[in-house]
């Protein structure tokens, strides 16, 4: 999270979660209302601008979406995966300022970076520092009078940076914005609207069924058991790509055990992407990969189960019902 925009919100009273994974902004107050029109911080995502005459071409070896499909109107929804397979991190790849940005867990910039530096000698793109990354807000259920896209991945210019429609049970998109543009955005909100934390985006993408990897899941999963292939997340057509061996044999071939679960959860603490799930006997049944709360000790997840789990599951003082 950028230092100045850090500022700019503790002004505003809100406190950052440094025990999260990646820096995340809370509100003195729950807010999980996601029918309210309101503008909420996403800065524990950043997006990771790769700039070059080849960026677009290098991007389709290591990504599961076919980047020839993207352009300045299409972001697309992939995932960036190890030799094995396994998820790395997932991302929503957008045009922004003409060159093609992966928008990630913050947690996994430099862990993408790093993994990624030995293809980059051969490359003439390189990743923007992350002092000039964007700052990223969420809007829900925004006026029509800001004439955003609206069919899930579009995306388009906003206030001199870029929109991009995400799926979900209200109408919302995810912005990029310089910090000056970010600022006069949120004052708009403060005063007409509602501005807070990402709990009610959360909560969007649990319902939607989008799971996310952070640092504390990274390369855990195939996209299969994240329901990727299902969401449009990987493309069967589009050739190589690292790991696209197993994850191919995989649709094919092979059929994952483990799958993801939308969760009703109630308890205390509050749990965290990442917790491990027993069921009734102690044995291990899951990992949660999304995290929602809606009550002080109440909420919804989407979690990768055993497909022989069965009743409900446990952490540490909670209870998960499976839907």
């Amino acid at each position: 999270m950028q230092q100045q925009w850090r500022q700019f919100l503790e002004q505003r009273g809100f406190a950052i979660d440094a025990t999260a994974v990646a820096p995340r902004v809370r509100s003195n107050h729950l807010e999980s209302d996601v029918g309210a029109t309101r503008c909420v911080d996403l800065n524990h995502l950043t997006a990771m601008r790769f700039a070059g005459p080849d960026a677009i071409t290098f991007l389709q070896g290591y990504l599961t979406c076919d980047m020839r499909e993207s352009s300045a109107t299409r972001a697309l929804l992939g995932a960036y995966c190890n030799i094995k397979g396994r998820v790395v991190a997932d991302a929503i790849v957008a045009q922004i300022g003409g060159q093609p940005a992966l928008i990630v867990d913050a947690s996994l910039r430099e862990p993408i970076r790093a993994s990624l530096a030995k293809y980059l000698a051969f490359a003439r793109s390189r990743f923007d520092p992350p002092e000039a990354a964007p700052i990223l807000l969420g809007l829900i259920d925004p006026p029509a009078a800001e004439a955003l896209p609206t069919q899930p991945y579009a995306s388009g210019p906003f206030r001199g940076g870029v929109a991009i429609a995400l799926p979900g049970s209200q109408p919302r998109a995810l912005v990029a914005l310089a910090y000056e543009a970010a600022v006069d955005l949120w004052r708009d909100y403060e005063s007409r609207a509602q501005t807070g934390d990402a709990a009610p985006w959360d909560l969007l993408d649990v319902r939607a069924g989008i799971a996310h990897v952070n640092a504390t899941t990274s390369e855990e999963f195939l996209p299969q058991m994240l329901d990727y292939d299902r969401i449009d997340a990987v493309s069967f057509t589009k050739g190589c790509y690292l790991g696209q061996e197993i994850v191919a044999r995989t649709q094919h071939l092979g059929r994952p055990k483990r799958h993801l679960q939308r969760l009703d959860w109630r308890g205390s603490p509050a749990p965290r992407v990442g917790t491990a799930l027993t069921n009734a006997a102690g044995g291990a049944a899951g990992t949660l990969v999304g995290v929602a709360t809606t009550a002080a000790d109440a909420g919804e997840a989407l979690a990768v189960v055993n497909d022989s789990s069965t009743g409900d599951l446990h952490a540490t003082g909670v209870t998960f019902v499976l839907r």
